[in-house]
Order: C-alpha cells, then sequence, then structure tokens
C-alpha cells in the first residue's frame, strides 16, 4: 500500500477507536464506511484482501445504518458493498445486494445514488447473462440521469446499455441501443 493510502487507511482506523459505536453509533458507522471506500478503492497491496476488509467495514456500518432513519446512507453502502463482492466474483449476490440498493434508494429519492445502484444492477445482471434484465436497470439509470447535471453518469449508462443489447444478439436490438 502506498504511503498516502496506508495513513488514511490508518487515519480511519483510528477514528473508530475515537468514535466507538456503543456511544457514537453514526460517527462510527460513516468512519466504517469510508474505510471500506479506501480500501476497496487501495491500489497497492493484496486486492482480495483490502476487498475483503472492505466488505467487513461496509457490513459494519450496516449495522447501523437500518433503511427507515437512514435510507440513502444505507443505500450507498449497500452499493458499495456490492461493488466489492461484484470485484470479488460474488455476482449472484451483488446483484441482489443493487437489487435492496435501488429498493431503498427509491424511497430515499436520491437521483444520483440510485441511478448508480440501477447501472450498478445492469452491470450485475450482464454479468450474469441476463441481457434483458440489465437493459432494463439501464434504462432506469438513463432515466434517472435524464437531467444535465448527470451526463457523464448517462453517458456511461447508455454505453452499457448499448453493450448489453449488443450481447442480447440480434442488429435490430443492437440498432435500438
Amino acid at each position: 500500500m502506498s504511503g498516502d493510502e496506508a495513513h488514511v487507511i490508518g487515519d480511519l482506523r483510528a477514528k473508530l477507536a475515537e468514535f466507538p459505536e456503543t456511544t457514537h453509533p453514526e460517527e462510527h458507522a460513516t468512519i466504517q464506511f469510508n474505510l471500506g471506500l479506501a480500501l476497496a478503492e487501495a491500489l497497492a497491496g493484496d486486492r482480495e484482501a483490502n476487498l475483503r476488509q472492505a466488505v467487513e467495514a461496509y457490513a459494519a456500518a450496516l449495522s447501523v445504518f437500518d433503511e427507515h432513519r437512514y435510507p440513502l446512507f444505507r443505500g450507498r453502502v449497500l452499493t458499495a458493498l456490492g461493488a466489492c463482492e461484484r470485484d470479488l466474483g460474488l455476482k449472484q449476490v451483488a446483484r441482489d445486494r443493487f437489487l435492496e440498493a435501488t429498493r431503498v434508494l427509491e424511497a430515499a429519492e436520491s437521483v444520483a445514488e440510485n441511478g448508480a445502484a440501477f447501472n450498478n444492477l445492469g452491470l450485475s445482471e450482464t454479468d450474469l447473462g441476463d441481457f434483458s434484465a440489465a437493459v432494463k436497470a439501464f434504462d432506469r439509470a438513463v432515466e434517472l440521469f435524464s437531467g444535465e447535471t448527470y451526463a457523464r453518469q448517462r453517458s456511461a449508462a447508455l454505453v452499457n446499455r448499448g453493450l448489453a443489447k449488443s450481447s442480447q444478439g440480434s442488429a435490430d436490438m443492437i440498432q435500438g441501443a
């Protein structure tokens, strides 16, 4: 792990002791989420070990962020957790995680977070070979990313939808992508 990455991860771990879950649950869960992000994005070190540690950090955050009190945070953590699980090759688990994230985030009314969850769901459906479900998920992501603010995300979802449609095989479907 690079010096900067190790420093950030070390600082986050130190903050966990400073803000224990028993007395500071929201802060602890937020730090766990940030630790998970840092581990998942770490370029150095053992990638699989980093991802597994990130999964543990996200699971700890989820123990605090329930969907009724913290739907946005829960959905955000579920999406990040699903991405780690997808990277670990846990395709069905990741798909189920993204499905849960999309359900939770609908209630949170966050366009950016929900669009990201649907885009990731589409990628997982593609991984599993269910191209029809992938296209539906990408269609929802494109719909959510319809505003000018989300042009980059919309472009990514459109490309992903086109790839899923091309995987279905018919020339008509590819034209419609």
